[in-house]
């Protein structure tokens, strides 16, 4: 599995932490989880939940797409062509069982 949107969140949940002068277990307590599991999202090691992202962007007054904002409209471009291709080899199919 591809971690690379992952890592990006937690370099941003990092960004924000280090800015407000915060400590992982401080940062922990306020979203109600470990120090250890606040530190896997900044590494990229754990997928984040919305409602999470959503608390953060609530707790730095940032937008919730914030988190999201240095994603390459190229790598969204690939991603999409990817799933295209997929979408597209399961319609040919329904198509030849029909």
């Amino acid at each position: 599995m591809n971690k690379k949107i992952s890592r990006l969140v937690g370099k941003k949940i990092r960004s924000l932490r280090e800015k407000y002068c915060m400590t992982g277990d401080e940062l922990g307590a306020l979203l109600g989880i470990s120090q250890q599991h606040q530190s896997r999202y900044e590494n990229g090691d754990t997928n984040i939940h919305a409602e999470t992202l959503y608390c953060l962007s609530y707790l730095f007054d940032v937008e919730p797409e914030y988190f999201l904002s240095d994603l390459l409209v190229e790598d969204n471009k690939l991603e999409k062509d990817k799933i295209d291709s997929q979408k597209n080899h399961y319609m040919a199919e329904v198509i030849f069982i029909q």
